[in-house]
């Protein structure tokens, strides 16, 4: 981030420090890195709480920049819900020098290895956020979204004594949801545990193992596939029987479209930031059931 940019966050919480992270309505003012954090926060924080996202449904945190209103969003709420993403970090001690507390919800919660294949590319390193700890995108998986909203419901407690009962009845409403959907979920996958599944880029890895799948990727260390590995993609899905594959809006993969038009593969979009995350994880089973189906049986 540029100087001038870190001045005017820094600016902009000063002001906010005053404001306690209260508006004129009386909620508590919160930021949210990314959209499906922001969802949860929403629904832990029903409406006492008034919950801003930094980032836009469709955009790339990996190349984001905010924009004024958002950082002065950011500035001033009382908390920043954070996972580490590298736009996030940035903001984070300018952020805590105008008074917002700096909350990281994916604190605790294990990261698995950002796969880019499931068989031999393990030995690529990839370029994105929390690439030495592993795959930042950890909640495409119900256990690491109870986790999240149990951390944002003791955050909001603290932060808002207040509302402390309201916050807690909220939380687990969303949990009993989370739950039945996993439980849903796992019983409507379990015919096809073991299964590959085809994405462009590998934002899945959590949501696969959740439910026994397997990712294979088409995008290697962050870079649009080459016509020197198409070949070998084309060949694994060959053997797969796999005519599906999943792509992301963050994303601009040509080459998978040229796959649609001249293998008959249907592409099918499928967001890892969508806000609603409850409807996500429902509707990402629907479309990995339904791409199963049409990949005539599929290999395990």
């Amino acid at each position: 981030m540029s100087a001038m940019v870190s001045a005017a966050v820094f600016g902009l919480s000063i002001f906010a420090a005053g404001c306690g992270g209260r508006p004129a309505s009386g909620k508590m003012k919160v930021a949210a890195g990314l959209p499906p954090v922001a969802y949860l926060a929403k629904r832990v924080g029903g409406d006492v709480v008034e919950v801003r996202t930094m980032l836009a449904e469709g955009r790339s945190p990996h190349d984001y920049s905010p924009g004024a209103r958002e950082m002065r969003d950011a500035a001033s709420s009382r908390l920043f819900l954070s996972t580490g993403m590298s736009f996030e970090e940035k903001l984070e001690q300018s952020l805590k020098r105008g008074g917002t507390r700096i909350v990281d919800v994916s604190r605790g919660i294990e990261r698995i290895p950002m796969e880019v294949s499931c068989d031999d590319h393990h030995d690529h390193h990839d370029h994105h956020d929390h690439h030495e700890a592993g795959d930042p995108h950890v909640w495409l998986n119900v256990e690491n979204a109870c986790r999240m909203a149990e951390t944002i419901r003791d955050e909001f407690s603290s932060a808002d004594p207040a509302h402390a009962v309201v916050y807690r009845e909220n939380c687990r409403k969303l949990i009993d949801e989370l739950r039945a959907c996993e439980a849903r979920l796992k019983k409507d996958m379990a015919p096809y545990r073991g299964r590959r599944f085809y994405v462009y880029h590998p934002a899945f890895g959590y949501y696969a193992k959740m439910l026994d799948l397997r990712q294979e990727a088409f995008e290697l260390d962050g870079r649009e596939v080459t016509a020197a590995r198409l070949p070998e993609i084309l060949r694994r899905a060959k053997a797969d029987k796999v005519r599906t594959v999943f792509t992301q809006p963050q994303f601009n993969p040509a080459s998978v479209r040229a796959l649609e038009r001249e293998h008959g593969i249907t592409v099918i979009p499928a967001d890892p930031l969508r806000e609603d995350l409850l409807r996500n994880f429902s509707d990402l089973g629907q479309a990995l059931k339904a791409g199963f189906e049409s990949d005539d049986g599929g290999a395990k």
